[in-house]
Protein backbone atom coordinates (compact mmCIF):
# COMPACT_ATOMS: atom_id res chain seq x y z
CA UNK A 1 0.00 0.00 0.00
CA UNK A 2 0.75 3.55 -0.51
CA UNK A 3 0.49 4.64 3.15
CA UNK A 4 2.57 5.38 5.75
CA UNK A 5 2.57 6.41 9.25
CA UNK A 6 5.26 8.06 10.92
CA UNK A 7 6.01 11.00 13.94
CA UNK A 8 9.18 12.99 13.78
CA UNK A 9 10.65 13.28 17.62
CA UNK A 10 9.80 16.02 19.69
CA UNK A 11 7.43 17.19 17.80
CA UNK A 12 3.33 16.92 17.87
CA UNK A 13 1.83 14.47 15.16
CA UNK A 14 -0.58 17.90 14.38
CA UNK A 15 2.23 20.48 13.71
CA UNK A 16 3.89 18.15 11.54
CA UNK A 17 1.04 17.90 9.51
CA UNK A 18 0.40 21.79 9.52
CA UNK A 19 3.57 22.74 8.04
CA UNK A 20 4.33 20.09 5.49
CA UNK A 21 0.51 22.06 4.14
CA UNK A 22 1.59 25.20 5.23
CA UNK A 23 5.36 25.77 3.93
CA UNK A 24 5.16 22.41 1.76
CA UNK A 25 1.59 22.42 0.26
CA UNK A 26 1.94 18.76 1.05
CA UNK A 27 -1.25 17.10 2.16
CA UNK A 28 -1.09 14.77 4.79
CA UNK A 29 -3.72 13.53 7.72
CA UNK A 30 -3.01 13.45 11.33
CA UNK A 31 -4.72 12.07 14.63
CA UNK A 32 -5.36 8.17 14.98
CA UNK A 33 -6.95 7.01 11.55
CA UNK A 34 -9.87 5.53 13.09
CA UNK A 35 -7.77 3.10 14.64
CA UNK A 36 -7.32 4.41 18.18
CA UNK A 37 -6.52 1.11 20.09
CA UNK A 38 -4.13 0.35 17.44
CA UNK A 39 -1.85 3.90 17.81
CA UNK A 40 -2.42 3.68 21.69
CA UNK A 41 -0.43 0.26 21.39
CA UNK A 42 1.88 1.51 18.65
CA UNK A 43 3.19 5.02 20.78
CA UNK A 44 2.89 2.55 24.14
CA UNK A 45 0.53 4.96 25.57
CA UNK A 46 0.35 4.09 29.34
CA UNK A 47 -3.32 3.34 30.71
CA UNK A 48 -3.23 6.99 33.11
CA UNK A 49 -2.61 8.91 30.28
CA UNK A 50 -5.46 7.68 28.48
CA UNK A 51 -7.84 7.61 31.23
CA UNK A 52 -6.75 11.39 31.57
CA UNK A 53 -7.07 12.25 27.54
CA UNK A 54 -10.52 10.78 27.99
CA UNK A 55 -11.36 12.65 30.35
CA UNK A 56 -9.90 15.45 28.35
CA UNK A 57 -12.26 15.22 25.33
CA UNK A 58 -15.63 14.60 27.51
CA UNK A 59 -14.82 17.95 28.28
CA UNK A 60 -14.11 19.40 24.89
CA UNK A 61 -10.41 19.32 24.68
CA UNK A 62 -8.91 17.85 21.90
CA UNK A 63 -5.58 19.75 22.15
CA UNK A 64 -3.53 16.71 23.59
CA UNK A 65 -4.58 13.52 21.92
CA UNK A 66 -1.58 11.25 20.86
CA UNK A 67 -1.32 10.21 17.18
CA UNK A 68 0.74 9.79 14.34
CA UNK A 69 0.99 11.44 10.73
CA UNK A 70 0.00 10.02 7.52
CA UNK A 71 0.74 10.41 3.73
CA UNK A 72 -0.57 8.54 1.22
CA UNK A 73 0.76 8.18 -2.72
CA UNK A 74 -1.14 7.34 -5.49
CA UNK A 75 -0.28 5.68 -8.88
CA UNK A 76 -0.04 9.15 -10.11
CA UNK A 77 2.77 10.17 -7.27
CA UNK A 78 6.24 10.71 -8.89
CA UNK A 79 9.71 10.32 -7.33
CA UNK A 80 10.02 13.91 -7.50
CA UNK A 81 7.43 14.09 -4.87
CA UNK A 82 8.29 11.53 -2.52
CA UNK A 83 11.86 13.18 -2.84
CA UNK A 84 10.13 16.42 -2.17
CA UNK A 85 8.29 14.63 1.34
CA UNK A 86 11.38 13.15 2.31
CA UNK A 87 13.59 16.57 1.45
CA UNK A 88 10.42 18.80 3.68
CA UNK A 89 10.52 16.06 6.41
CA UNK A 90 14.10 16.34 6.81
CA UNK A 91 14.16 19.82 6.56
CA UNK A 92 11.50 19.80 9.42
CA UNK A 93 13.30 17.78 11.63
CA UNK A 94 16.75 19.81 11.67
CA UNK A 95 14.86 22.85 12.30
CA UNK A 96 12.27 21.78 15.09
CA UNK A 97 12.70 25.45 16.64
CA UNK A 98 12.24 27.40 13.78
CA UNK A 99 8.99 25.56 13.15
CA UNK A 100 7.76 26.19 16.95
CA UNK A 101 8.36 29.14 17.07
CA UNK A 102 6.15 30.05 13.55
CA UNK A 103 2.97 28.60 14.74
CA UNK A 104 0.57 28.44 17.36
CA UNK A 105 -1.92 25.78 18.80
CA UNK A 106 -5.66 25.86 19.61
CA UNK A 107 -5.42 24.87 22.89
CA UNK A 108 -9.46 23.18 22.56
CA UNK A 109 -8.74 21.51 19.15
CA UNK A 110 -5.31 20.68 18.64
CA UNK A 111 -5.06 22.39 15.53
CA UNK A 112 -1.42 24.31 14.61
CA UNK A 113 -2.14 27.29 12.79
CA UNK A 114 0.61 29.97 11.17
CA UNK A 115 1.17 33.09 13.49
CA UNK A 116 1.25 35.14 10.52
CA UNK A 117 -2.36 33.80 9.92
CA UNK A 118 -3.93 31.70 7.12
CA UNK A 119 -2.90 32.35 3.51
CA UNK A 120 -6.08 34.43 1.55
CA UNK A 121 -7.14 31.56 -0.76
CA UNK A 122 -9.42 33.54 -2.50
CA UNK A 123 -6.45 35.08 -5.24
CA UNK A 124 -6.81 31.80 -6.21
CA UNK A 125 -10.34 31.14 -6.93
CA UNK A 126 -12.80 33.57 -8.31
CA UNK A 127 -16.17 33.02 -9.45
CA UNK A 128 -17.00 35.20 -12.78
CA UNK A 129 -20.71 35.98 -13.26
Amino acid sequence: LGIFTFNLEDLHHNLVSAILSYEYAIATRSGCFCAHPYIIELLDIPEEKINMRKREVLQGVKANLAGAVRASLGIYNTKDEIDQLTDALEEIALNKEKYKEKYYKDEKTGEYLPEEGLPDYRKYFSIED
